[in-house]
């Protein structure tokens, strides 16, 4: 018997001698006395016969396998019922039985197709991923290449503008003092790619140490003196000599460019009114709110401000900058324990951004050390007279 049916697990079908050419070809239910009508070939009839007597078969059944209209095989029934004993409820059972074994046959077509899907998208996020590296490479090689050409330009325009080189008619000083502003934008923007670079390869280097946060915020002032005159706008930030300090346990330089890239952004698509900066020190944060007159943001797109390369849209829709500012600042408060969110009522309607910063955070950083009076010397300008004092 067991050599019977291995006999019957591959073989090529003559359909003229048998009757499953009428299931397979035709799609036809056949019902039929004799074994041998769906077995020899390719099993000889001796042996369909031999086979039937040992398992009293009385009736043979072939249903064809149909899955997404097509015919894929059949399946076999046979009954020691005769066929005229055999009722439409057990017929139906196996048109059932049939028809599920046409969805497995679905089912696993299906799963084929996903796993090809599946694959081709990871083959694809593969080559973005290499693209990406590649890029990321790039922008750190030509950003070191450009550091260096760029340190020296700006060292001999302020050597100019300090009159180490004769003294300088008004028209002169207003023009390199413009290189100047534009040389700083340029290093900012070199600072953006390799930074972009680091955190894309996880290598953003966190230099912590106490600074007076107060120090960051003159010196950003300061920065943009000459850009905000130069567009006719505002600058509104004020601190008191009664503000004291504000310290906090971080990397200064690092905080520094992501505060400039914010205030860069609110200057570039401010055209009319102008760019407040405030702080506001609590016993449990530190909150930073720069506020700017500008373009606004459309609320579609304030979900995707944060992210890499998205650039913003000046008043007629041109997309201006790199993209990298906010998605840099963005990184940076974060990986200081803190959070930037921002706020617009649409076009027209200026932005808000809030930057804050738990004091949790570095306060878990130093594991509860005493603060000495030497960590709060200024680090970023010495001497620098407070706004409004």
């Amino acid at each position: 018997m067991e050599r019977l049916l291995q006999s019957t697990h591959h073989f090529t079908l003559p359909f003229a001698q048998n009757e499953l050419k009428r299931v397979l070809h035709e799609g036809e239910r056949v019902v039929v006395k004799t074994l041998a009508s769906v077995m020899s070939p390719p099993l000889l009839a001796t042996e369909t016969e031999q086979l039937q007597r040992e398992l009293r078969i009385q009736t043979v059944v072939a249903i064809p396998i149909r899955s997404e209209g097509n015919i894929e095989g059949c399946i076999v029934f046979i009954s020691k019922k005769g066929e005229e004993s055999l009722t439409q409820a057990e017929l139906d059972m196996m048109e059932s039985l049939t028809a599920e074994v046409g969805a497995i046959f679905g089912n696993l077509s299906l799963y084929r197709q996903l796993e090809a899907t599946h694959q081709e998208l990871n083959n694809a996020n593969q080559r973005l991923f290499d693209i990406d590296k590649t890029k990321s490479e790039f922008l750190s090689i030509a950003a070191h290449q450009l550091r260096t050409p760029l340190s020296g330009i700006k060292g001999y325009l302020a050597m100019l503008l300090d009159g180490d080189f004769g003294t300088l008619l008004e028209n002169q000083r207003k023009m390199i003092n413009e290189l100047f502003v534009n040389a700083n934008r340029l290093t900012r923007l070199v600072n953006n790619f390799l930074d972009v670079s680091r955190i894309d390869a996880n290598r953003l280097k966190i230099e912590k140490k106490w600074f007076d946060l107060w120090d960051v915020l003159d010196a950003i002032y300061m920065e943009f003196a000459t850009v905000v005159k130069e567009k006719n706008l505002e600058f509104a930030y004020k601190r008191n000599l009664s503000d004291g300090t504000v310290m906090v346990y971080g990397d200064m330089d690092k905080i520094h460019d992501a505060l400039i890239n914010i205030v860069d952004n609110c200057i570039k698509y401010t055209n009319i009114g102008g760019v407040a900066m405030s702080l506001q020190d609590s016993a449990d944060a530190i909150l930073i709110t720069i506020h700017d007159t500008g373009v606004g943001i459309d609320p579609k797109e304030l979900a995707t401000l944060f992210d890499k390369f998205v650039r913003g849209r000046e008043r007629g829709g041109k997309a201006s900058g790199a993209g990298l500012g906010l998605y840099i600042a963005k990184k940076v408060i974060e990986a200081h324990g803190g959070n930037i969110k921002v706020e617009s009522e649409g076009a027209g309607k200026g932005s808000t951004f809030e930057i804050t910063i738990l004091k949790k955070s570095f306060q878990e950083d130093i594991g509860g050390v005493a603060l000495h009076q030497e960590s709060l010397k200024p680090a970023l300008l010495q001497g620098l007279a407070p706004q409004g004092a």
